[in-house]
């Protein structure tokens, strides 16, 4: 993986692979999982390198192709969620990781991430130039966070000493007016890092 990288970029990662590097990784890629579908994990690795190098479109494009060819494989369709986060494209983010969870409920990437996702994209709700919001947007805002919790309920019970769910799930409850909840969760977190 490192050397086909390697041959296309020499030592640098600052820019993105352009489009004839790109494709013919791609038809790699394809050709690979085709033979051998086990290749996948190797490949959801390049499109990590690539989206921690900061080449968030040579990932997204990696992702894609990967949850193509590999539809079973769903890290990287987790993957193809955090690079969407990443590029600012939230609707698309929702997308895979509504996607994931349809196909895995337990999948623990696709239930802390989509919980967040929702906090993120719905956890405050700003009055408009009437300052008021709309009874639909505060209803909408509810049931995302309700979605939210649940999803980080199930985040938390699968791996109940990460701290950074525990935090997620806090916000959750706070922004569900739950304080009680939210401080017992920052407890967690304090007995989980300690």
């Amino acid at each position: 993986m490192q050397c086909i990288l390697q041959a296309s970029m020499g030592d640098s990662f600052d820019e993105e692979l352009d489009t004839s590097e790109l494709s013919e990784i791609l038809v790699k890629l394809k050709s690979s999982v085709e033979l051998d579908p086990r290749q996948a994990a190797v490949w959801n690795i390049l499109g990590l390198v690539l989206l921690r190098g900061g080449q968030l479109q040579s990932a997204i494009s990696v992702f894609s192709t990967l949850t193509t060819v590999a539809p079973d494989y769903l890290d990287s369709l987790a993957n193809l969620g955090v690079a969407y986060i990443q590029s600012g494209d939230l609707e698309l983010s929702t997308k895979c990781f509504q996607e994931l969870v349809l196909k895995d409920q337990s999948h623990p990437a696709a239930l802390v991430n989509y919980g967040a996702l929702l906090l993120c994209k719905y956890g405050s709700l700003a009055a408009g130039a009437s300052g008021t919001v709309s009874a639909g947007s505060y209803l909408h805002q509810k049931e995302a966070l309700v979605a939210a919790k649940e999803c980080l309920l199930a985040a938390v019970r699968s791996d109940p000493k990460a701290a950074s769910i525990w935090v997620n799930l806090a916000n959750a409850y706070y922004m569900a007016g739950e304080h009680r909840n939210s401080k017992r969760c920052l407890e967690q977190v304090t007995t989980v890092v300690i």
